[in-house]
């Protein structure tokens, strides 16, 4: 005959729960385990994107003779002459950005106590056909109320889902979404990367990593977690989007110290740096 691992009264060889105290059988337990090591997960296949250029080289240069001052001013009034200042080259790369839309969804049970105030005379009571021994409350509790108290252990179900809609630069740093470009796509992406080769930047984060920056976002299981029905990791939208960036190189003529403006080539805007 089993007994309780809490209260040590007999078990019958069905039950999955102590008909005295309420606590899982041993049996249950690991259950309960399994269950909590289980997630379903949804994640399509990743969707690259290649954003068309809308700025012509032309508009580029005029941004740089605005701001090519600005790139080698020191300590913010040592200011070289503009004429000083050479153009060199304009090149033009592709900027990776992950794009991950998604949902985490958990539905399961927890274990509460809840009290409940009995007469004094009561020695017991039978809920459901488990029998509950009253227990004299503390002193302080005893101030407030008369009579005993039963402790009645149930199980709450709850509900809670957590989403997010985020953005990863080629570091793997979290940007925000509503600050990226967005523009016509190319209609063949892989041609325009094969073809621009080496100027297509590379992201620091893979793919894999990028799912689990955004899982560690969304995710969070429950503590209290006793018993999961249903539990589910859903990306709705997985998408590797390049944004034309073109570079344009200045010289300065009298040290000869080279830097660089980086202009986005779909709103002409200044980058700024990661």
């Amino acid at each position: 005959m089993p007994y309780c691992i809490k209260c040590g009264a007999e078990l019958g060889s069905n039950e999955k729960y102590c008909p005295d105290c309420g606590t899982p059988t041993s049996e249950d337990k690991d259950r309960i385990k399994e269950e909590k090591e289980l997630i379903e997960e949804k994640i399509p296949e990743m969707k690259t994107i290649v954003y068309k250029t809308l700025v012509d080289p032309s508009t580029v240069k005029l941004v740089g003779e605005r701001e090519k001052v600005k790139l080698f001013t020191k300590m913010g009034f040592l200011k070289p002459k503009s004429e000083d200042i050479k153009f060199e080259t304009l090149e033009k790369f592709y900027d990776p950005y992950f794009i991950i839309n998604g949902r985490y969804f958990i539905d399961y049970y927890r274990k509460h106590i809840h009290k409940l105030e009995v007469e004094e005379d009561v020695s017991e009571i039978v809920i459901f056909n488990q029998v509950l021994k009253p227990k004299t409350p503390s002193t302080l509790t005893k101030l407030r109320r008369k009579g005993k108290e039963v402790e009645l252990e149930v199980e709450q179900r709850i509900i809670k889902e957590n989403s997010a809609y985020l953005a990863l630069n080629r570091k793997g740093q979290i940007v925000k979404v509503e600050e990226l470009t967005t523009a016509p796509a190319e209609a063949e992406p892989e041609k325009v990367l094969t073809e621009a080769e080496d100027r297509v930047w590379r992201s620091e984060a893979s793919p894999k990593k990028a799912i689990e920056v955004f899982r560690s976002r969304v995710v969070s299981r429950p503590d209290d977690a006793e018993r999961i029905t249903k539990e589910l990791f859903e990306v709705s939208e997985y998408t590797l989007v390049f944004i034309p960036i073109y570079q344009a190189t200045y010289k300065n003529l009298k040290t000869n110290q080279e830097n660089s403006l980086q202009v986005n080539g779909v709103t002409s805007t200044i980058k700024k740096n990661d």
